[in-house]
């Protein structure tokens, strides 16, 4: 199993640490985790109408992390927690497919043009997936004190009600319909991040979603 001493470690050493004091950056677009029922780019279609895969109750899934989390005023800082983003998301499509779950992965690079949001809807398009499962980070400090946090979310891509005929030609306008949703908080303290590992991170994460029941339409 991957241990993540040293990359979490290192936001406590002395070069890193006014940067994890910095509040995150204001969120963007980029930042956007999707609610239960949120408006999405339009996925290509490459025929008139809805096309079948979006229609269909079983399918396949994005697996999307990376850079989709807290924003820091430090593009390094971000870039740290986009990577550390990025082995939690592999950890977890590792072991999906291991159990024969039909999913894809996609780790949106820090800095891209465009929004990860964009770009997962475009992977959900190329793959012919309707599903997405999102790893998303977020990094803060409330009355509770400083916490890291993960927010797993399972979100299928459905057409809007008309949507063949609203959308430009080759496109459909979808919504993210929630399915599972659940967040994982930690204390952002050196004892937190020298016993966080990813591996079993990712094991917790694929027990709760299997005992969800809704991994079942992805195989």
């Amino acid at each position: 199993m991957t241990k993540l001493i040293r990359p979490l470690a290192c936001l406590c050493a002395a070069a890193a640490l006014a940067a994890c004091s910095t509040p995150p950056a204001p969120p963007s677009p980029t930042a956007a985790t999707p609610s239960a029922k949120h408006a999405s780019p339009a996925v290509p279609s490459a025929e008139p109408g809805v096309p079948a895969y979006l229609l269909a109750n079983e399918g396949c899934a994005i697996v999307a992390g990376g850079a989709i989390g807290s924003r820091f005023a430090d593009a390094k800082v971000s870039a740290m927690w986009a990577r550390i983003n990025a082995a939690v998301t592999t950890e977890l499509h590792d072991r999906l497919v291991a159990q024969r779950y039909r999913v894809v992965k996609l780790l949106v690079p820090e800095g891209i043009t465009g929004t990860a949001e964009q770009m997962v809807f475009e992977s959900v398009a190329a793959q012919r997936c309707n599903r997405v499962l999102q790893v998303a980070h977020k990094v803060d400090e409330d009355t509770a004190g400083r916490f890291f946090r993960f927010d797993i979310t399972l979100f299928r891509a459905v057409p809007k009600e008309g949507a063949a005929a609203e959308a430009a030609p080759g496109m459909v306008s979808v919504v993210a319909r929630g399915e599972f949703q659940r967040s994982y908080r930690y204390p952002r303290t050196q004892e937190a991040f020298e016993n966080f590992y990813t591996g079993d991170f990712a094991e917790k994460v694929l027990a709760d979603l299997q005992g969800s029941g809704r991994l079942g339409v992805l195989r």
